[in-house]
């Protein structure tokens, strides 16, 4: 796919690819140093209070002042426009508006990797306050935890991964990358991503991400595939049906940034159980959840997106109706086992 607004100073070592609006953005690999974040545990306070004390102060502005700035910033910002985009066709299993995966993947790829041909200086300076680090951190936490989960099933003939949610899946994309910078021989089979998703545009650039990575990028020669399942997470009838033939392959399904931040409680449940019920004992279920705080109760109201603050604690109680226990938590990211039968 030739793109309309190509990336004319790429970085070094980073590959490139086109998103269904004829963008080239720069894939994400958590290994190259483009895209490397680890703020210390002090950076992360100082800016978690910076951003809730501006989030206070708009909190307090008349409401035609607040949306007259929003508009006026939206219109400059392409950051700001893909982080407020808004899908009136909520899926039933959703509590209500969310950010697609395209949306969410310019958040993640950082300031200095934005294009000069879709960002400014403003799009610059938003990348680099607290919301989009988290997604940044979130996407590492979560590849990590899945590069995990497949190092443990290294005697598997093949993997398969399953990505409820994804977009692109760059968290088990990434996952990939990490396993074979530890041990490339563990890469030695054949690979399928299955991505389910609402949305074809996230899953299609992860597709063409994929293929630049194995093209001249860190995946090179690896035998990997991504594979989109339109998937309505109130629909489990459909995750069941794909995950018959899957049995003895599935290693490990994700949900970043998605199920878990987006789902009811029924969807939750219903979807654990299914992946619960059609796997090997072994496998496992990466996900995230959102924090129950005064900052994200002021972002949902000033955003309109309707993120679950489900919590830990939330979390652990739906995972065990649907026979799981919580195995690791990084931060707000955790991975689940099966919990023995009662």
């Amino acid at each position: 796919m030739e793109p309309l607004v190509r990336e004319l100073n790429k970085r070094p070592g980073v590959c490139y690819a086109t998103s269904d609006e004829g963008i080239e953005l720069p894939v994400i690999d958590v290994t190259h140093p483009a895209f490397a974040v680890d703020p210390g545990e002090a950076e992360l306070a100082r800016m978690r209070s910076q951003c809730l004390r501006q989030a206070r102060l708009r909190a307090w502005l008349p409401g035609f002042v607040h949306r007259g700035i929003m508009r006026f910033l939206r219109q400059r910002s392409t950051l700001l426009r893909a982080g407020l985009a808004r899908d009136q066709a909520t899926a039933a299993g959703s509590t209500g508006d969310f950010m697609s995966g395209t949306a969410t993947y310019l958040w993640k790829v950082g300031p200095e990797n934005l294009g000069a041909g879709y960002a400014n200086p403003l799009d610059r300076t938003l990348a680099a306050t607290l919301p989009p680090l988290a997604t940044r951190l979130r996407l590492r936490d979560t590849a990590r935890m899945i590069a995990g989960s497949l190092e443990r099933a290294a005697g598997r003939a093949r993997w398969d991964l399953v990505n409820l949610g994804g977009g692109p899946a760059m968290d088990s994309i990434n996952a990939l990358i990490l396993v074979r910078r530890r041990g490339p021989h563990l890469l030695e089979r054949p690979i399928s991503i299955h991505v389910f998703d609402r949305d074809e545009a996230g899953p299609a650039f992860g597709a063409r991400a994929l293929a630049a990575l194995r093209e001249s990028g860190p995946l090179a020669g690896v035998d990997v595939s991504l594979r989109f399942v339109r998937h309505d997470w109130a629909e489990v009838a459909r995750l069941r049906q794909q995950l018959e033939p899957l049995r003895a392959s599935a290693v490990v399904a994700s949900s970043e940034g998605a199920l878990f931040d987006y789902g009811t409680d029924q969807a939750i449940v219903e979807n654990l159980a299914a992946l619960r019920e059609l796997t090997g004992p072994d496998f496992t279920v990466v996900g995230d959840v959102v924090n129950d705080d005064e900052l994200t109760r002021l972002i949902m109201k000033e955003t309109g997106l309707a993120v679950r603050p489900l919590g830990l604690p939330g979390l652990r109680a739906l995972a065990e109706r649907a026979g799981w226990r919580i195995d690791q938590t990084v931060g707000q990211v955790f991975r689940l086992v099966k919990a023995p039968p009662r």
